[in-house]
């Protein structure tokens, strides 16, 4: 019987996982508005999650949109991740889909961060700022890429166990 390390395949962890990654990407950019809400807005938790609701699908700012626009990293590294399922232990597939993930975030965050400050804080905003949105996934793949080497070249490494 193969230990769970070793089992390869689509199994439900994979399937979670690949459906976890997906709703991430989807509510990343929420996310991120409703932190600068209370961090810079100073709005409470609760209005400031209403706040971003409401503006979703509101006229000029469509938040889904941009929600939209920034999965694409994600759905990439779900249909990266499920190719590459058959060949991989669990313990690889779980180290690409952390480091795809971190490689996203290690963009995206602070990319987003860095178009909506402008809107809590006093400083000037470029008008064509919004055009961000289409770009950072772009960008993110590239960071994905390189997040998803630096987790191959860790899957290969082999940890030993200490036996006591």
């Amino acid at each position: 019987m193969m230990s769970l390390c070793r089992q390869k395949g689509l199994g439900a962890f994979r399937r979670w996982s690949l459906l976890l990654l997906v709703f991430v990407g989807l509510a990343l950019p929420s996310l991120i508005v409703v932190v600068m809400e209370m961090t810079l807005g100073g709005t409470p938790l609760i209005s400031a999650i209403g706040k971003v609701v409401r503006r979703q699908f509101a006229s000029g700012e469509n938040l889904f949109l941009i929600a939209i626009l920034g999965l694409i990293p994600f759905v990439l590294l779900a249909g990266v991740l499920r190719y590459l399922s058959p060949r991989l232990t669990t313990y690889r597939f779980t180290i690409l889909l952390v480091f795809g993930m971190l490689g996203i975030f290690a963009l995206m965050i602070p990319a987003h961060i860095s178009v909506w400050r402008p809107i809590y804080t006093a400083d000037s905003m470029s008008s064509t700022a919004a055009i961000a949105f289409v770009f950072i996934p772009v960008y993110c793949v590239a960071t994905m890429l390189v997040g998803l080497g630096v987790g191959w070249g860790i899957s290969l490494l082999r940890f030993r166990q200490s036996s006591s």
